[in-house]
């Protein structure tokens, strides 16, 4: 078990990031469904001419963009969340 540090911490959210990355990628390559963003990002890619992952780049980037309003600092996650 890795210890609850802040390392430790880190490597997890790397990790989790990854393992959904890599099952939401396997939902779309055997045509299973999507959940509710992805089904967005989905359908952006049918009118522009862009992947499917620079979809869900860009619209977290716009979403990250939405935030400033907020007047909230993203967490170290958040931020990873749109980059990987």
């Amino acid at each position: 078990m890795i210890p609850i540090t802040t390392g430790g911490r880190f490597v997890r959210l790397l990790v989790g990031l990854w393992l959904y990355g890599t099952t939401m990628g396997f939902l779309v390559e055997a045509g299973l469904g999507l959940d509710p963003w992805d089904v967005f990002h989905e359908g952006v890619t049918q009118i522009v001419p862009l992947s499917f992952g620079q979809v869900v780049i860009l619209t977290g980037a716009v979403v990250m963009l939405a935030w400033i309003p907020l007047r909230q600092r993203p967490g170290i996650g958040t931020l990873l969340n749109v980059l990987l």
